[in-house]
């Protein structure tokens, strides 16, 4: 999920940290709380996190100084909860708990932020897509409360009606021929309810084969073949051409470390990701914001969180798992001695 599901939190907090990229400009106003909000509600998952801080505005301070200081980026004390909609019935509320994520094992990155404390709001709870879950965010201190609605999307695969070699029973990938026009269906559906973004994803499977200790050691790569939009019930269509798998897999698995090393093909299998309107519109509005004549404009950052003073994303995800399948015996010798894909020091099928 990561590749598709970018933390889009970190983008959201540079908008508000904008004055900090120069020292030629003066646009912030006096100090006040902003908030920032990211949640994805995922199907797949039994825990439930939602981030939620503070953005970084002080006429008196830097936004980077700021930035490696915790009290700057966390409320004190928050209540935070998820309400269960069947249309305006509230079927159940969860109470949302403070947790680090470093302790939950999600690790932050190093970089210009401070990593400890690591806070976010968690919850444990089944999700279906029968219901809509309700964000309600209250600060006691300043009596705000800000809300946002996500749906969530099903982890069904039937409910994708998905077609392709992936689905069908002990089929291949077969990608031997290279020419301009040759392609290969990877993956057709239609939207499942919900979801008006979808991304493909194929995690190839092998072994390095150490030529010297006859050492096999199990490795993965994944690529993404990129996102499509729509809308539930409508189809899509991943037709792909066999050059770009062949570069696909050269970015993804890379040339061996040493000479000794040769590598055995195994299977790939096929990942669907999927999210809601929400995230679909903050893609795009991202996409416009550099863009065109006025791209070096500050612009509003997409945001459908509901207050007066809070910014952030609130959307449902989910992913489904499709068949694993193997290499066609021709595809593997095409792979093999094609330019593009020579360096992998491809040699055969695994026995594994």
């Amino acid at each position: 999920m990561k590749q598709f599901f970018l933390p889009v939190l970190c983008a959201m907090v540079a908008v508000l940290s904008f004055s900090s990229c120069s020292e030629n400009f003066d646009v912030a106003a006096p100090y006040k709380n902003i908030t920032v909000v990211y949640g994805l509600l995922d199907v797949n998952d039994t825990a439930h996190y939602v981030r939620i801080q503070k953005g970084f505005m002080d006429q008196t301070k830097s936004a980077l100084t700021m930035a490696k200081v915790a009290d700057s980026s966390f409320y004190p004390n928050l209540t935070v909860k998820v309400e269960e909609m069947s249309g305006s019935s509230i079927r159940n509320t969860y109470t949302l708990t403070r947790v680090d994520l470093t302790a939950e094992g999600y690790p932050k990155d190093s970089g210009t932020f401070f990593t400890t404390p690591n806070y976010a709001y968690k919850f444990k709870a089944p999700l279906s897509p029968d219901f809509v879950y309700r964000l309600v965010i209250t600060n006691p201190a300043t009596g705000e409360t800000d809300s946002a609605d996500a749906p969530v999307i099903s982890n069904d695969p039937n409910a994708y009606s998905l077609a392709g070699p992936f689905t069908t029973s002990n089929a291949y990938l077969d990608i031997e021929h290279t020419s301009p026009n040759s392609t290969t269906l990877l993956a057709a559906g239609t939207y499942p309810p919900n979801a008006y973004i979808v991304e493909t994803q194929i995690k190839f499977h092998y072994y390095d084969s150490n030529l010297i200790t006859g050492a096999e050691t199990p490795k993965s790569a994944i690529f993404s073949f990129g996102e499509v939009s729509g809308a539930p019930g409508g189809s899509f269509v991943y037709k792909v051409k066999n050059v770009d798998i062949y570069s696909a897999m050269a970015s993804a698995i890379g040339p061996p470390a040493n000479s000794n090393i040769v590598r055995m093909l195994d299977s790939s299998e096929l990942y669907i990701y999927s999210a809601s309107q929400e995230f679909l519109n903050y893609l795009n509005i991202s996409a416009t914001q550099n863009s065109g004549l006025t791209g070096q404009e500050v612009k509003t950052a997409y945001t459908n969180i509901r207050g007066a003073n809070v910014v952030g994303l609130f959307a449902g995800r989910s992913f489904i798992r499709d068949s694993i399948v193997g290499f066609s015996r021709q595809s593997v010798d095409s792979l093999r001695i094609n330019p593009i894909t020579a360096g992998l020091q491809i040699r055969g099928i695994s026995n594994h």
